[in-house]
């Protein structure tokens, strides 16, 4: 999916429920945000109705995980994966699609994009990437069956070009498992504006260096660590 927010501060996107199906809770302030984060306890499941020809399929309490990737001259994006509970497929009449909730989307840009990394605002990003990486897995035993999420394993890749380490320094950041902010703010306009943020992510170790266009860059890996309080180890805010 793109990311694309509603296009009205306070209504949640088209998407909105496909990141409750991966274990995210949707918190809506009037005419103001809506804000998803993970929750650990009681994630909510979907069905899916998908047509091929005029065969209807249907999946049953279906949960997933998501992996969003924001990258310098590309559409944003979510990709998602599903699993759910297989029932017999029929024949059924085509429903009429309406896209009306659907916004267009901004690509990632000087224009419409601002990164802020460890209290930096001055680093040039290539791309953004955090995987919610949930582990899904069926629960056939007698009794309810059911489709889980038994884990989540959160990693954010950046890639950025490289500074001086007098400016800044990944690797003594990884060997002192410092751990910093990040937000990716996209979109500009009312209701437009995503921002996918972490007050804590610790910095793994550098995984060596690439030169597209014989310029140096790092390409970074972070883990996004919750506060005490927990289920807060990353937020995406649409304003």
């Amino acid at each position: 999916m793109e990311i694309a927010p509603s296009g009205t501060a306070g209504t949640p996107p088209a998407w909105g429920d496909l990141l409750r199906a991966c274990g995210c809770a949707e918190t809506i302030v009037a005419n103001t945000s809506v804000t998803y984060n993970p929750i650990t306890n009681d994630p909510e499941a979907l069905t899916f109705h998908f047509f091929i020809g005029d065969t209807r399929f249907v999946l049953r309490g279906t949960r997933g995980t998501a992996s969003f990737d924001l990258t310098a001259n590309q559409i944003p994006k979510i990709t998602f994966e599903f699993t759910g509970l297989f029932t017999l497929p029929s024949e059924q009449t085509r429903p009429t699609p309406v896209y009306g909730a659907w916004t267009r989307p901004q690509n990632v840009s000087r224009a419409f994009t601002a990164l802020t990394f460890a209290g930096r605002t001055d680093l040039t990003m290539r791309k953004l990437m955090l995987n919610v990486a949930n582990q899904i897995e069926p629960r056939f035993l007698v009794g309810p069956e059911e489709i889980l999420i038994t884990q989540k394993d959160e990693l954010i890749e950046c890639t950025v070009e490289a500074v001086p380490l007098t400016t800044y320094d990944p690797y003594a950041a990884a060997l002192n498992q410092n751990e910093i902010a990040i937000s990716l703010r996209h979109g500009v306009g009312a209701g437009k504006v995503a921002t996918l943020a972490t007050t804590r992510a610790q910095m793994q170790r550098p995984q060596g260096l690439e030169t597209p266009q014989n310029i140096t860059e790092w390409p970074l890996r972070l883990k996004p660590i919750p506060s005490s309080t927990g289920n807060d180890q990353w937020t995406l805010t649409l304003t």
